[in-house]
């Protein structure tokens, strides 16, 4: 695979968030990445609010993937896969990925990748890959609204955790995985975001972004990180931009 990327990491206190830090670096080398203490103004997807207080993980990676913008969702899932071996690696707990960018652990949320890519034609020239990881504060310190979907490592464990050690797992893994995506490896990569994903072959309700609800079965996941559904008789592929949220029946 040729030279190694070095990972560099810049550490910074309180933010905004490590997207806009990493966006405001310009250009920098590939495998940056700005780790922060909290972030004041966390985003998810659709623009939601991550609550991203003391104690938790988060970080975002400067990435020059040059691939087609076609396989943008594989790369934010290979970041989820990425997240969940540094967690296990760390922890000894197995969290799972619930399509397409969620972290869970024991049926709720514990993390959540959120990947910005600039697309120059068919070409995805820059991507912020970022990462938040609810690790060492109890679920009481999250707003009252999200509690009951989220957990925190120090919760499940019962004890912190090295968010250093944390990190070093999450970077490691996702560099092996980035080097494989760049290097087309992706059916490899593809069979282990699967084995680690939520609701395979099981019943699922999918709110759709302009509002529909559908009831199907989750079936598979192509080379381009789309799932596919089964509806009644009917087989149809949704991307991440397709779909609001998805839940267990």
């Amino acid at each position: 695979m040729g030279q190694r990327l070095e990972i560099r990491v810049v550490e910074l206190g309180d933010v905004g968030s490590t997207m806009d830090e990493a966006r405001n670096l310009g250009a920098v080398d590939e495998m940056t990445v700005v780790v922060a203490r909290s972030q004041a103004a966390g985003v998810g997807r659709f623009g939601r609010r991550w609550y991203s207080p003391p104690g938790g993980l988060w970080f975002t990676v400067i990435t020059y993937p040059r691939q087609s913008a076609t396989a943008s969702p594989l790369l934010t899932l290979s970041t989820s896969l990425a997240v969940c071996r540094g967690i296990s690696k760390t922890t000894g707990l197995q969290p799972s990925i619930r399509w397409p960018n969620d972290i869970y652990l024991n049926g709720r949320k514990v993390g959540g990748v959120l990947a910005e890519m600039d697309v120059v034609g068919d070409t995805i020239t820059r991507a912020l890959l970022g990462v938040g990881v609810n690790a060492n504060f109890e679920v009481d310190e999250l707003p009252e609204q999200v509690r009951a979907e989220a957990t925190t490592l120090r919760h499940e464990l019962g004890s912190e955790i090295s968010l250093q050690q944390l990190l070093s797992n999450i970077l490691a893994e996702l560099r092996d995985l980035y080097e494989s995506f760049k290097a087309g490896w992706r059916l490899e990569i593809l069979r282990d975001i699967k084995e680690g994903m939520e609701m395979m072959g099981e019943p699922v309700s999918i709110h759709l972004s302009q509002g529909t609800q559908l009831i199907a079965v989750l079936e598979d996941l192509d080379e381009l990180g789309r799932i596919a559904v089964r509806l009644e008789q009917d087989r149809i592929f949704l991307s991440p931009g397709d779909i609001e949220r998805i839940t267990p029946l």
